[in-house]
């Protein structure tokens, strides 16, 4: 009886040991299809001037649908993408599928596209909607999008002098890295040379995404790689443009600055004005004490820069500070009813250079009344006499 007993324990055993590995091997099954389906993603990708390299990784466990994926990198039209095989540290021959919605259903444009190990798949012209999918022989791939690339730019300031230097932002891009093709334009619509005689005609420039923001992350260079003299980066990410005889030798003129993205071709452009150094003032030269004010009126390419406006004889208006507008104007009044008769000096100096200063001179006379009678009215009639 106690064999008997013991034979059962033991079959018992086998039973529970027997179902034990049967849920492992299930379980095993279910973790290598899980780890499988969530490790098919494209991982990363780069960019280059002509558009960049999509890393991908993982195996497909069909169905699999653009929604599940984890990371799906952005690309643009325009652009031409290389595949990398991250497992393999190479390239590889892919099929490109798409476009799909995030359901994985298709949309009426779908495709497909062979691409050799190392050729490029030339999105020009392709549905800028939905995922695409890309798989190469061993069913490893992953998932990505193509867009529509959008940039603006923006001038630090509109307008300004001759051998000055004025800053280009980039301020919005909604992709995060790539090669800009700068061009400066006359009024002509030809491109300009600088000092040297490098003519600025899609010259190249590096930008990239830098703390959320697009910075340009290079010096500009020409074709053969040299470096442009007159256009610079600084720390902030702009580009610094120097008018200079001695660098871009940009005269009195309107210009206009082109940039285009290298891969997508999209382009955007800003206008700049560059004036000469220049300060004019308005100013009567005889005015009639009580009737008239003194009425000084500046203009100058000093924008919302400081000017001392001083008028001899006037302890209010000794060297008096004021500030410019935005298109370097002002206009002044004094009251000239506690004022003497006789010849006042006005002059209009910029406080950060003196050298550019306008002085006029404004004689405050006298005015002679007279009496005209009329037969149906008396009028007082007050002629303005010099």
């Amino acid at each position: 009886m106690l064999g008997g007993k013991e034979g059962e324990e033991g079959m018992r055993m086998k039973k529970v040991v027997g179902v034990a590995a049967v849920i492992t091997v299930i379980m095993a099954i279910v973790l290598i299809a899980f780890s499988c389906t969530v490790s098919a993603e494209s991982v990363n990708r780069t960019y280059t001037d002509d558009g960049g390299v999509l890393w991908y990784e993982g195996a497909f466990i069909s169905p699999t649908k653009p929604k599940d994926a984890g990371n799906k990198p952005g690309f643009y039209e325009g652009e031409e993408i290389r595949f990398w095989n991250k497992s393999l540290s190479n390239f590889a021959a892919v099929k490109v599928s798409g476009p799909y919605k995030s359901d994985g259903n298709i949309y009426d444009e779908y495709d497909e596209y062979d691409v050799s190990a190392g050729d490029f798949w030339d999105t020009e012209g392709k549905p800028t909607k939905g995922y695409f999918k890309v798989v190469d022989a061993d069913e490893h791939g992953g998932w990505f999008s193509l867009n529509k690339q959008s940039f603006s730019l923006k001038l630090e300031d509109t307008k300004v002098r001759e051998k000055e230097s004025f800053n280009l932002t980039l301020k919005k891009n909604n992709k995060k890295g790539g090669v800009m093709k700068l061009t400066i334009e006359d009024d002509d619509k030809y491109s300009i040379m600088n000092a040297n005689g490098t003519d600025i005609y899609e010259v190249l420039v590096n930008y990239t995404e830098v703390g959320g923001k697009p910075k340009f992350t290079s010096k500009p260079v020409d074709k053969e790689g040299n470096h442009v003299d007159g256009i610079t980066n600084n720390t902030a990410g702009e580009l610094v443009f120097n008018t200079s005889t001695k660098q871009l030798d940009m005269r009195k003129a309107k210009y206009e600055i082109i940039l285009e993205d290298y891969a997508t071709e999209v382009k955007e452009d800003v206008t700049i004005t560059v004036e000469k150094w220049y300060l004019e003032m308005e100013c009567s030269e005889d005015v009639i004490k009580d009737w008239e004010d003194i009425v000084i009126t500046i203009h100058s390419s000093f924008y919302e820069e400081d000017v001392n406006v001083t008028v001899e004889g006037i302890p209010e208006w000794d060297e008096k500070t004021l500030t410019l507008d935005e298109e370097g104007k002002k206009r002044i009044k004094i009251s000239t009813e506690k004022l003497y008769y006789g010849k006042y000096k006005v002059t209009v100096e910029v406080v950060n250079f003196t050298a550019c200063a306008e002085t006029r001179y404004v004689q405050i006379k006298k005015g002679k009344t007279s009496l005209k009678v009329d037969k149906k009215k008396l009028q007082l009639s007050v002629t303005l006499c010099t």
